[in-house]
């Protein structure tokens, strides 16, 4: 009995997830307090300007105010918990858990990240549009789809990841 609960310790995958769960737990615990829903706030601030200059950049007369992205006809709120904080966070577990080089760690979350940004972006944009065109469609996509499709690709950039780390630890 005892072996096989020394086995199970051991095994890599246990404590990969117990890691990943305690980045996990201090992500959510860290949003109750006020400083951390402010860096957030910045977070959700950066992803309104930057969706902002893409729509100017496509031939939209878009601008922001603080979070809120708007045009004469369309506006919508960039929240906390809408700044895209989330998928990076899952990224940053699953890649501090993950058993790797710290450069490849780092090489790693910083490409990822900024990729989440921007999926972030696209996902604020074309929520604006059904905000703007087809709002009945609005609270499915933005609270449904769009959630798992942020996390979706967060876990394919970790997947990404961990094939490339693997295929390099071998040599």
């Amino acid at each position: 009995m005892d072996k096989i609960k020394n086995k199970k310790l051991k095994s890599p995958m246990i404590w990969f997830l117990l890691k990943f769960s305690i980045i996990i737990l201090g992500y959510y615990s860290l949003s109750a307090f006020s400083f951390f829903t402010d860096l957030l706030l910045e977070l959700a601030e950066l992803g309104a300007i930057t969706s902002s200059a893409l729509l100017n950049i496509f031939g939209e007369e878009s601008n922001h105010y603080a979070n809120t992205l708007f045009t004469a006809t369309n506006s919508l709120k960039v929240s906390v918990g809408c700044d895209g904080s989330e998928p990076i966070v899952y990224l940053l577990a699953g890649i501090i858990a993950y058993p790797a080089f710290l450069k490849y760690k780092i090489i790693g979350f910083v490409i990822g990240a900024i990729v989440l940004f921007f999926v972030n972006v696209a996902r604020i944009i074309s929520l604006f549009y059904i905000n703007g065109y087809y709002q009945e469609y609005f609270n499915i996509v933005h609270n449904e789809a769009m959630p798992f499709f942020t996390l979706l690709s967060s876990g394919a950039i970790f997947y990404g990841w961990m094939r490339i780390v693997n295929k390099y630890n071998k040599k």
